[in-house]
């Protein structure tokens, strides 16, 4: 398969919140894009597996890939749930440094 079939197939699954199996395809994307991470970091968000979020986003971190405005607001909810200031800090850090969410609207719902 190609990296844009491997990523529909993440993605679904962890959209579907079914982490074990978008686990087990992550693990078998050979060549793992932005998409693939961001896909695992957001699906253990959307489950509340808020460690799990962080631990992919340190990782991907770890083997030098880039974060995008996407991945960076899949991994913000990660940080404030665990109350995991100083990683929200470097997050920030990192966007301005990076300039990243320069365009995106962040807004609390009413």
């Amino acid at each position: 398969m190609d990296v844009v079939s491997w990523n529909s197939l993440l993605s679904g699954y962890a959209r579907l919140g079914q982490m074990r199996r978008a686990r087990g395809v992550f693990e078998e994307i050979p060549n793992k894009t932005i998409v693939s991470w961001t896909a695992m970091i957001s699906g253990y968000t959307r489950i509340g597996c808020y460690a799990d979020a962080l631990d992919i986003f340190r990782q991907m971190q770890v083997l030098g890939i880039e974060a995008d405005e996407i991945s960076i607001v899949s991994v913000l909810p990660a940080c404030a749930q665990l109350g995991a200031l100083e990683v929200g800090k470097w997050i920030h850090m990192y966007s301005d440094k990076k300039r990243l969410l320069l365009y995106l609207c962040l807004q609390c719902p009413d």
